[in-house]
């Protein structure tokens, strides 16, 4: 290499000072850590460790917290040929230029041994850094390209495509310290497009998607050493738009609308109880509606285990509405319809405590009119009893306690009324008081069909006196 063309190199490394400098302003407008040593030992450790969501609490009034947001670590960056003097050369000349097969040590350490041409380092080669850093593979005019393999002297490797000096295109990266390693593709140095980064040996925690500038950002599937998975959206290496995550040690999962690792917006979360014998389906309780920051916030329907239904407004995981006030209003009126329906057809109790079966549920229903509203008592038992096992969802001796009644008339009320009060506010309280005044009020405890009808005066006054 002649004096000229240590010129030429200094001006090569000069761009490669500037390329590295605006990689580095990148990253500090992003918010990110990044360790410019060669040396340094790449932080990916920490990615895999505190990241993971945790399941959100059945009980409604536990708080939530926002985990906080971890910095993306750097990986090992990718020697600069920086400015070099050449100290001494070994090696085949044409024209007082390098060329064939050579070796070079530059002042400060750094040795070069492979192929010249023109006086350049071009072809196969490998370049030793002072502090042990090794690249071997393509260079270009003093530049490494195309395919290579990068060492550290902790022992992480790269090997794969490489563009001025930088890890570009389909590149392979382990971590020499730790049992982490990244496949996938690259972007001036940085991981970029699709790619898998697995974070312990046993390859049980690993995430498989799309990368943006080093962070996952996109669609991407997170699985976690606990067994938890997280499949969807991701900005910032947080869940956020639309996914589904399974807390599979919790026996909970959760899909829906996500901001950055929390739920919000709109989404489905089901805490699973156990099976039912006979049954192929497991117990659950289940919320359909709106979360903001984590917790169930806004209008939701919760559907109990046990075929009890609340649906209306929520406040910090807490239920909270008119529509309560509503059922208070009316409530003994309901426990009057309640225990009036649920006397027909039974001999006086000697405790005088009644329970409500499924038949007479539909003795109400239908003396309500309920029935005429477009939807028939089939309907209305798979709306109100769907996730229950076949056999039980029409079963006539099935028993109602009276929370469960009254929950599945504020279920009913909405499934009726919502579009006629859409754009009426409070929506739900709007429903239930259009239902009492047109079904219930009007017509509860007038039976009308020939049904149980030759035991009811004999019945009612007697078990009255001990309901009402």
């Amino acid at each position: 290499m002649t004096n000229g063309k240590k010129k030429d190199g200094k001006k090569k490394g000069a761009r490669k000072d500037d390329k590295k400098e605006a990689v580095e302003k990148s990253e500090e407008s992003l918010d990110t850590t990044t360790d410019s040593g060669l040396t340094t030992l790449p932080d990916l450790w920490s990615e895999s460790l505190s990241e993971e969501i945790p399941a959100i609490p059945e009980a409604p009034d536990k708080e939530v917290e926002e985990p906080p947001v971890q910095p993306v670590p750097a990986i090992h960056e990718e020697p600069v040929l920086a400015q070099v003097i050449i100290k001494s050369y070994e090696g085949e000349k044409v024209d007082e230029f390098y060329e064939g097969e050579g070796f070079i040590c530059f002042e400060g350490g750094n040795t070069y041994k492979g192929l010249f041409s023109e006086g350049c380092m071009n072809g196969e080669g490998t370049y030793t850094w002072a502090d042990g850093v090794k690249y071997e593979g393509t260079f270009v005019k003093n530049v490494p390209m195309h395919n290579g393999r990068y060492t550290w002297n902790d022992g992480s490797v790269y090997e794969g495509s490489i563009q001025d000096g930088l890890r570009h295109g389909y590149g392979v990266f382990r971590s020499g310290t730790h049992p982490i390693s990244y496949i996938g593709y690259w972007c001036n140095g940085k991981r970029h497009g699709k790619g898998e980064i697995y974070y312990d040996q046993e390859h049980t925690s690993w995430y498989s998607g799309d990368w943006v500038n080093n962070v996952r950002e996109g669609w991407g599937f997170r699985r976690y050493r606990s067994g938890n998975t997280y499949f969807g959206h991701w900005k910032k290496n947080l869940q956020h738009g639309y996914g589904k995550m399974i807390w599979l040690t919790d026996k909970q999962e959760y899909e829906g609308e996500w901001q950055y690792g929390l739920q919000h917006g709109s989404g489905i979360h089901t805490w699973f109880l156990k099976k039912m014998d006979l049954s192929q389906y497991p117990l659950r309780n289940e919320y359909v509606g709106d979360f903001v920051k984590g917790e169930r916030h806004g209008h939701g329907t919760f559907l109990y285990a046990d075929g009890a239904v609340y649906s209306g407004e929520w406040v910090h995981n807490k239920k909270h509405g008119k529509v309560e006030l509503a059922v208070l209003r009316h409530i003994s009126k309901l426990r009057k319809a309640y225990c009036f329906y649920s006397t027909l057809g039974y001999a006086p109790s000697s405790d005088g405590t009644y329970t409500l079966t499924m038949l007479q549920f539909w003795r109400f229903l239908k003396d309500c009119k309920f029935h005429l509203s477009s939807v028939t008592l089939a309907e209305i038992d798979r709306l109100l009893r769907g996730h229950k096992p076949l056999k039980q969802i029409h079963d006539p001796s099935d028993l109602l306690l009276f929370r469960t009644f009254v929950s599945y008339l504020v279920h009913l009320a909405f499934h009726i009324y919502h579009e006629e009060y859409k754009d009426k506010v409070p929506h739900l309280q709007k429903c239930f008081l259009e239902m009492m005044s047109r079904n219930v009020l009007p017509s509860a405890c007038h039976v009308q069909g020939k049904q149980f009808y030759c035991r009811i005066h004999q019945l009612v006054s007697h078990a009255l006196q001990f309901y009402c």
